[in-house]
């Protein structure tokens, strides 16, 4: 990422790591970059659950036509094997849960008067955990469809 375009409209970074304004007449409003940088953290961990969802319903279409040989003459869809049954029910349980908290957090940093220090961790900590869990999805979906 270039230097230049880290915070942009407000300020840059020097090459050797010193901020400085756009426009020297207009200050240095900490409060409203924080709150671009949180709000950006909210939507990546939305955006993230939102384009797993997206891969989980692919999958679960693909796997439900998706025909397994089972036995002599016999055919099973992928998506009624027990082990790809468990880990769709699995991944939409949890993804309905982080759905459910990311919607919490964007509530709250809408509403609140002031960014508290629980909401800046509840926001950082939730980026984290819903991106993690996103590419352990996928990863475990594409184990499971190859």
């Amino acid at each position: 990422l270039d230097l230049d375009a880290m915070l942009t409209g407000i300020s840059s970074v020097s090459a050797d790591g010193l901020y400085h304004l756009k426009n020297p007449d207009v200050p240095f409003r900490f409060v409203e970059v924080a709150q671009r940088l949180l709000s950006g953290r909210i939507c990546i961990a939305g955006a993230g659950v939102n384009q797993a969802r997206k891969v989980l319903d692919a999958v679960e279409s693909y796997s439900e036509k998706r025909l397994i040989p089972t036995g002599r003459d016999q055919k099973t869809p992928l998506s009624e094997l027990p082990v790809m049954r468990d880990t769709l029910e699995e991944l939409k349980a949890v993804m309905c849960v982080f759905r459910h908290f990311t919607k919490s957090v964007e509530d709250s940093f809408i509403s609140d008067p002031t960014i508290t220090d629980e909401l800046v961790h509840r926001i950082a900590c939730g980026k984290i955990e819903a991106v993690g869990f996103c590419i352990d999805a996928i990863l475990a979906l594409k184990a499971r469809v190859g």
